[in-house]
């Protein structure tokens, strides 16, 4: 039987060429793109799922903020017996410089934590003692990446690293490389030396410092409801809530949560996005339903060619059973088939798909992976073959050897069905990716409120720090750069997260140290009373500068120049207030922001280069940084290019879009290319006809046209609402949005109906090119 079904296969594999290899294309690109997709979701839910204990990890969130002050940790295992440990971390994107010997190497993802992260998270340990890595404060251990990058292959256990030339950090463990966490890390410090190495006796005292993503270990025998209970009440008339009437809000959020929750306003981790882990799994179904859909088409529109071979099987014996068992192995055949070519596909596109998500996905192909691979070919096999072999089977054998076979509508109705949903699927498609486009270019240029061309930015080191004035002196001197201004935090992400008490109340806002000449650099729009002078001593650490929704927020009356507010029982002065700029990306509203003078903070440097001279401006920048600290490798960054980097999950989103838009639209056109093959086919003898009795060509084409429009016409209505929808809940995601109009709608049903008419249009100029006497003895 096997062997039977196997030569039938093969057998009507070439055929039917033409037919053949319309489906074999379709249904290889469907399933290969459908793997490729199914690589990618399958590495996105493996974030975080590493870890042995993810079921009893929290990290503690409040007031919809991932961050906490240094006290809360501490005080969850003292007074909780539910939380067994707890970790600290400090992890604000920042490089640091490393020095062993003559070897200066900057370390990406530089983060600190406390001992704690060794107990709760699992870090597989390849040289030192996890439970004593960070005996002293002054402890480093190194991922397996950089452990190599300074001592090779050897041990480094005990070896000393200097810090930006001046702390020493002993090296006290090497971790594997950190994959697939939500937090990128390349060396982990002990928390514990923070207090010291920023030189404040209080930093492991403040409340609302709100600064460190805070982590829970809690107990096998958990009910994390109570615990965020108990946590709540516990704050009650404690710490920022200890005003009346105020109330804490509290959440343990698990860990398997963290890497794709939306909810946080602010975070410093990587974030996924689970609808587009949605989006990209409809993708994955629609790509494989249209290429099945094209596999029913054509093999029930070529049911008339094998009509008779199933009559004639029926006469001679065989049953209904035997015929279906048949069609579904040569279906199985095209599918195994077309799987094997599907994943040649998969290995020649994966290295091109990777540079576009910015990935390493690979196909391994081990027993699971097989176990699926067997699986999809049964299930695809099943739904792309058995409409057909119940449909084959169907047909009674005195009709089919009469001739009088499928004259009647519903088979034709079923394909063009299927059509409709093929169209569906595209339009939808085209018309999401072009609205991700129209709002990728909405946020590229939307005024964000200050200028970000030609600004160097990067932080300084040690000896650019100790010189911040003649630093700065030397490098405007130079003819190729305009302007140079000290900060703590980039812009675009600025988290520094502090309160002010107002009437009583804490208020949260943002809060980023900067110089005198930083909003001039900028160009930010001042519009209240003045900036801090370079000269008035009284300006520094003193004095604030607030922006307009920061007024708001704080409930300030005009004039609020000149008003003072109250900050950790420390009076300060407001001097001015600027318009409200985008300091961060456009998926956050813009919040409360305080601008301060305060020098002892400043690390980052911005340059703004003449624009008519960038590489000379380069060029001097490099000489005066060697001239300051020729120890230290030079390294910088361009605002603008930052900025990009705020919006390239959406960069990678559209580039995705257009990937699978692109590839199931040409699926989509296979299909109708063979079904209007065949539909022209059988009207051949109509065409001759007309044509004897003098119907112009044209007429000819434009009514087999007008059959396959008015269905593509039809798909467009179905597919506007639902690509309508769906794209709302996305933008949903941007704080500033554009506003989706019927523009996108238009353009993809201006693609759609020009693939479906130029489709058919040639294959009805072809037949209706031919010699009418060709056309009178087909059939």
């Amino acid at each position: 039987m096997l062997k039977h079904i196997f030569t039938a296969g093969f057998k009507s594999l070439f055929k039917e060429k033409g037919f053949t290899i319309i489906n074999m294309i379709g249904l290889s690109i469907g399933i290969a793109a459908t793997v490729i997709i199914l690589l990618y979701i399958t590495d996105q839910l493996s974030y975080d799922q590493f870890n042995e204990k993810k079921e009893r990890i929290y990290r503690v969130d409040c007031n919809k903020w991932a961050f906490l002050g240094t006290k809360y940790g501490p005080v969850f295992q003292r007074e909780f017996p539910e939380v067994k440990s707890y970790v600290r971390f400090d992890n604000f994107k920042r490089d640091a410089l490393f020095s062993y010997k003559e070897k200066n190497l900057y370390v990406d993802n530089f983060i600190y934590a406390d001992s704690g992260i060794f107990n709760i998270f699992t870090f597989k340990m390849i040289h030192g003692n996890p439970e004593k890595a960070f005996t002293d404060p002054y402890s480093i251990v190194l991922t397996e990446e950089y452990a190599k990058k300074f001592f090779g292959d050897k041990n480094p256990v005990g070896e000393v690293l200097k810090y930006h030339h001046s702390a020493e950090f002993k090296v006290t463990g090497v971790i594997e490389n950190v994959d697939h966490f939500h937090m990128d890390i390349g060396a982990i410090g002990n928390f514990a030396c923070l207090g010291d190495l920023r030189n404040d006796k209080h930093f492991y005292d403040h409340w609302d410092t709100w600064n460190h993503p805070t982590y829970i270990l809690v107990n096998k025998h958990h009910d994390a409801g109570k615990l965020e209970n108990k946590i709540n009440n516990y704050f009650t008339g404690k710490a920022r809530w200890r005003e009346k009437g105020a109330v804490p809000d509290f959440n343990l959020r698990n860990l398997s949560d963290v890497y794709f929750e939306r909810e946080a306003k602010v975070v410093s981790n990587k974030r996924g996005n689970l609808n587009m882990i949605y989006a990209f799994t409809a993708i994955a179904g629609f790509i494989l339903l249209i290429a099945c859909f094209n596999f029913i088409n054509l093999s029930t529109a070529k049911a008339l060619r094998r009509a008779k071979e199933v009559g004639i099987r029926k006469v001679t014996g065989a049953t209904k059973n035997q015929l279906i068992t048949q069609f579904l192995g040569e279906s199985f055949f095209m599918v195994v088939v077309s799987a094997i070519l599907a994943l040649i596909l998969v290995e020649i596109s994966l290295p091109e798909f990777n540079v576009i998500v910015s990935n390493n996905l690979s196909l391994s192909y081990n027993s699971r992976v097989i176990l699926y691979l067997v699986a999809g070919i049964l299930v695809i096999t099943l739904l792309a073959g058995l409409y057909p072999a119940f449909y084959l089977t169907r047909f009674r054998p005195v009709q089919v050897l009469k001739g009088d076979v499928t004259k009647g509508k519903k088979g034709g109705f079923f394909r063009k069905t299927l059509l409709v949903i093929q169209f569906t699927i595209s339009i939808a498609l085209i018309a999401s990716t072009i609205v991700v486009h129209r709002q990728l270019s909405y946020i590229n240029n939307y005024n964000i409120g200050f200028n970000k061309d030609h600004i160097v930015m990067f932080r300084m080191n040690k000896d650019q720090r100790k010189n911040l004035k003649s630093f700065r002196n030397e490098l405007v001197s130079k003819s190729s750069i305009t302007q140079v201004s000290y900060a703590n935090q980039p812009q675009g992400n600025v988290r520094w997260t502090n309160s002010l008490e107002i009437n009583g109340q804490d208020i949260p806002y943002k809060f980023a140290p900067v110089d005198p000449y930083h909003i001039d650099l900028m160009g930010l729009n001042l519009i209240q009373g003045r900036n801090f002078q370079p000269g008035n001593e009284s300006d520094k650490n003193d004095a604030f500068i607030l922006n307009e929704t920061a007024v708001k927020a704080f409930g300030l009356e005009e004039p609020v120049v000149g008003q003072t507010v109250k900050r950790n029982n420390n009076t300060f002065k407001i001097i001015g207030v600027v318009e409200d700029y985008h300091f961060n990306s456009l998926h956050e509203t813009i919040e409360p922001l305080v601008l301060g003078w305060t020098p002892e903070w400043h690390s980052l440097a911005y340059v703004k280069i003449n624009g008519e001279n960038i590489q000379q401006g380069l060029q001097d920048l490099e000489e005066v940084w060697m001239d300051f600290s020729p120890e230290f490798p030079v390294k910088y960054s361009f605002l603008d290019k930052q900025f990009e980097q705020l919006y390239q999950k959406e960069q990678r989103m559209a580039s995705v879009f257009i990937y699978f838009s692109g590839l199931a639209i040409f699926i989509a056109a296979l299909g109708l290319f063979g079904l209007a093959a065949y539909s022209v086919g059988q009207k051949r003898k109509e065409i001759g006809i007309r044509k004897v009795l003098g119907a112009p060509v044209g007429r000819i084409i434009g009514k087999l046209v007008k059959d396959f429009t008015v269905w593509a016409v039809v798909a467009n209505v179905i597919a506007w609402p639902v690509a309508w929808y769906f794209m709302e809940q996305w933008l949903n995601n941007f704080a500033y949005a554009y506003k989706i109009n019927g523009v996108a709608f238009l353009l993809a049903a201006m693609i759609t109906l020009v693939i479906a008419v130029a489709t058919v249009f040639y294959q009805s100029w072809r037949s209706a090119q031919t010699n009418p006497v060709d056309s009178l003895r087909y059939e």
